[in-house]
């Protein structure tokens, strides 16, 4: 399986590093490439891996892809303020502000809606397959 949006990978181990942490993954970054709103959903596609493997290796879910959903989070929510990609808000990037936010809390409501579709869609996708592990079992 092959996310077009996805970044390379250099380095996978399910081998423990370091306390709370099962394994990791090590990605080529290209820093250089401009992204679509499907290459940011590849990606967050691609991190929860770590969440879809853990369900079909332990056949349960546990705190070890806390990290993996932080990200596909922040990514989901980068996609939906900073960059302007959501169709129910527009092309509007809010700005960074530590302590209040800069709309109100209806807007914050549709915020949070949008991100929650954001991953919804990515789980629900085609691309987005448990099941495609079953093969690769060893």
């Amino acid at each position: 399986m092959v996310l077009e949006g996805a970044d390379p990978l250099l380095k996978v181990t399910i081998i423990p590093r370091s306390k709370g942490a099962l394994g990791f993954a090590q990605y080529f970054l290209n820093e250089n490439q401009l992204q679509s709103k499907e290459d940011l959903l590849d990606r967050i596609c691609f991190i929860l891996g770590g969440r879809c493997a853990e369900q079909h290796f332990f056949n349960e879910v546990t705190t070890g892809a806390y990290d993996d959903l932080e990200k596909a989070y922040n990514l989901a929510h980068a996609l939906v303020v900073k960059f302007g990609m959501d169709k129910e808000l527009g092309y509007i990037a809010f700005p960074d502000i530590q302590y209040t936010k800069p709309y109100g809390e209806k807007v914050e409501a549709l915020i949070d809606r949008e991100i929650k579709k954001s991953l919804m869609n990515v789980r629900n996708a085609p691309s987005f397959d448990c099941q495609a592990l079953a093969p690769h079992q060893k």
